[in-house]
C-alpha cells in the first residue's frame, strides 16, 4: 500500500488507490487507516459521500503520549467496510485549508503498527509502502459446494471459499 503525502520534500507521493471494478476491498477487521503530522486532519475520501472518516494529530499537547498514534504527531481509526478506493483529503485542525506542513496517511495491516515498537510518525518518511490486508469476493456465478454465501455489508450477497479450498479450484470456476 503506497503511503499518500502531502508538503513533503523529499519525499515521493504515492497517489490514492482505486480497485473499483476488481473482488478486492480493504479488510476492515484487519486493517487501520493511519495518519501523521502536526496541525492535521486526515480524512478518506473517495468512499460513499455519506461516509466521513478519518482523524486528528497535533504536536501541541504531549499528554496524548499514553499510546501509539493517541493524537500526537501520529492517529488512527478504523477502516470502513467495503471500501475499494483510498484517497486522503488533508485539512488543517485550525482552519479550512491544509497547513504546510508534512503530513502522510495510508492504510496498514493493523498488526503492522502493532507490531513496531516506535511511533510510524519517528520513520514514516522513509517508507513508500506498508503492508495491507485485502478481501475479496466471488460474485454470484461462483456457486457450487466449495462456496459458502454469506451476506456481506457490502450490499449484496457473496460467495466466499470454503477453509481449505485448493486454489486450483477457483480456476475451474473462470476466477
Amino acid at each position: 500500500m503506497p503511503i499518500i503525502s502531502s508538503n513533503c520534500t523529499g519525499s515521493r507521493s504515492g497517489g490514492g488507490v482505486n480497485m473499483t471494478g476488481s473482488p478486492f476491498y480493504f479488510s476492515s477487521r484487519r486493517n487501520t487507516f493511519i495518519s501523521v503530522g502536526c496541525d492535521n486532519m486526515a480524512i478518506m475520501t473517495g468512499i460513499d459521500p455519506m461516509v466521513v472518516t478519518g482523524c486528528k494529530s497535533d504536536c501541541n499537547n504531549e499528554s496524548m503520549t499514553d499510546q501509539k498514534c493517541s493524537g500526537f504527531k501520529c492517529c488512527q481509526t478504523a477502516v470502513p467496510d467495503g471500501i475499494q478506493v483510498l484517497n486522503v483529503d488533508f485539512k488543517s485542525i485550525k482552519g479550512d485549508k491544509a497547513s504546510g506542513e508534512c503530513k502522510h496517511a495510508w492504510i496498514a495491516e493493523s498488526n503492522w503498527l502493532d507490531s513496531n515498537k516506535t511511533d510510524p510518525s519517528d520513520y514514516v518518511q522513509y517508507l513508500e509502502y506498508v503492508p495491507v490486508v485485502l478481501e475479496w469476493t466471488a460474485t454470484n456465478e461462483a456457486r457450487g459446494s466449495e462456496f459458502r454465501l454469506v451476506w456481506t455489508s457490502y450490499g449484496e450477497d457473496y460467495y466466499y471459499c470454503k477453509r481449505g479450498l485448493p486454489r486450483k479450484s477457483l480456476s475451474s470456476h473462470g476466477m
